[in-house]
Parts: structure tokens; C-alpha cells; sequence
């Protein structure tokens, strides 16, 4: 339902906002597609945050992929995001 609302906000030309995909990210259960969404924030200027990072971490672990998790951990510091508490229990 989430990746629904978000196509639709794309399509009205509203712009998503780090909230949005975060959001958006939390809700995939294939992690393909967060990883997706996670890249996506990079190129249309959308803020990387913690979170937005942990949830994309959460889908990879979820789908049994932690060599991507760990590179979306390792990537964060590239990014300047800063992990939390939530990225290192993530990992």
C-alpha cells in the first residue's frame, strides 16, 4: 500500500520527501526495492538519514542478503549519515 501511495504522490507531481521514503523503504519486503528507493533519495537531492539507511538494512536481512546490508552500513559513513543505535542491532 505504501509503494502504491508513493507511485501516486510521483504521478499528482508531488515530491517525495525523506519522511516519504522512509517510509516507503520500512514498508518493501523485497529488498531489492529498498535498495532501490535507498538510491533513489541520492539522485532526486532527497536527505539520506538513519533511518531511511536502517530500514533499507531491515529488507536486506529480511530477504537474507547481509553482504547488501553490510554495504548499506559501510555506505553510510561514505554518505555522511551517521549510523545510530538501530544501524549496529541491525547488523
Amino acid at each position: 500500500e505504501a509503494i502504491t501511495s508513493f507511485a501516486a504522490m510521483r504521478q499528482a507531481n508531488l515530491r517525495p520527501n525523506t519522511i516519504t521514503y522512509t517510509a516507503t523503504v520500512g514498508s518493501c519486503k523485497e529488498w531489492r526495492r529498498a535498495l532501490v528507493l535507498l538510491a533513489t533519495m541520492g539522485c532526486v537531492a532527497v536527505e539520506l538519514d538513519p533511518i531511511s539507511c536502517n530500514s533499507a538494512i531491515v529488507a536486506c536481512e529480511r530477504g537474507s542478503r547481509w553482504q547488501r546490508a553490510l554495504a548499506v552500513f559501510v555506505a553510510m559513513a561514505r554518505t555522511k549519515v551517521n549510523p545510530d543505535g538501530s544501524s549496529s542491532y541491525s547488523m
